[in-house]
């Protein structure tokens, strides 16, 4: 198994993308919601992906955590 086997921890994140055709830029920066999955107990992964959206979730807490697995799913609904 090349996790188990790797030199380093590995972190398993799913970020799916929530961006409309024509307009990807506004929705990266000013997005209605963010879906990260991340796995039970990870918190190195989860902290940091806190810290990567923290400038865009200053003003309210957009982030929908999960497990990877939901992430995807979600994404897949999203686009059916």
């Amino acid at each position: 198994n090349i996790v188990r086997d790797a030199k380093h921890e590995v972190h398993v994140v799913s970020n799916p993308e929530f961006l409309k055709e024509g307009e990807a830029v506004g929705d990266f920066l000013r997005p209605d919601r963010i879906v990260v999955g991340v796995s039970d107990g990870d918190e190195h992964a989860r902290s940091i992906m806190e810290r990567l959206y923290h400038p865009v979730c200053l003003k309210e807490e957009k982030i929908v955590w999960m497990n990877p697995e939901s992430a995807e799913m979600t994404k897949y609904v999203a686009n059916t």
